[in-house]
């Protein structure tokens, strides 16, 4: 099965107007963010100004995790306080504007598709479930040695893709070993299939 091992220098940086944003994975590959039209987008964002307004997406929906402090997200209705390492999803169309500092994981999903975030952590062995129907990634989030994705060797900040194929069937495992320290984000982006 193809499990494509992604690092620092495979990533997209780019500017936005409260910091530094890093893309990890967009679906389909020849897709741009600037032309809003791709289907999944992986990235993790400095937020370095506070207060920040986030980027209105219209078309998406999104879970955002901070990896470092907590931050104040405030929508028209509410606010929420982000704890790090604790996924919020929402939609892409809210006008969202966050106060504090931070680095975030960001998952963006077009509406109408689905994605499914995992935290794994505090186990040393993970046997995972392939999907047939899925995009599935994995993202070392932190980690003091390095985590073992299959036959893979993955450092702190790289990332482990693993596209629909049809190799993998129903009863497809992969076996993750970590350090009890690790944390990773296992990312199930589920494919249409009419």
């Amino acid at each position: 099965m193809p499990v494509q091992h992604l690092t620092a220098d495979d990533y997209i940086l780019s500017d936005w107007g409260g910091g530094q944003t890093c893309q990890m994975f967009i679906y389909p590959e020849h897709c741009r963010y600037a032309d809003r039209d791709f289907i999944f987008r992986i990235s993790s964002a400095t937020i370095r100004e506070s207060p920040s307004t986030f980027t209105v997406l219209e078309d998406y929906d999104r879970i955002l995790v901070s990896l470092e402090q907590p931050i104040e997200l405030a929508f028209q209705d509410a606010s929420f306080l982000l704890k790090p390492f604790v996924p919020l999803s929402f939609s892409g169309a809210d006008f969202v504007s966050s106060t504090g500092t931070t680095t975030d994981f960001n998952v963006m999903m077009r509406k109408g598709t689905e994605a499914k975030l995992t935290i794994l952590h505090n186990e040393e062995q993970y046997k995972i479930d392939l999907n047939p129907d899925c995009i599935q990634l994995w993202f070392v989030a932190e980690a003091e040695k390095p985590v073992t994705i299959g036959a893979m060797k993955l450092a702190e900040k790289d990332s482990a893709v693993l596209h629909h194929t049809e190799s993998v069937t129903m009863h497809s495992t992969i076996d993750i070993v970590a350090d009890k320290t690790a944390i990773i984000f296992q990312v199930d982006m589920y494919l249409d299939n009419d």
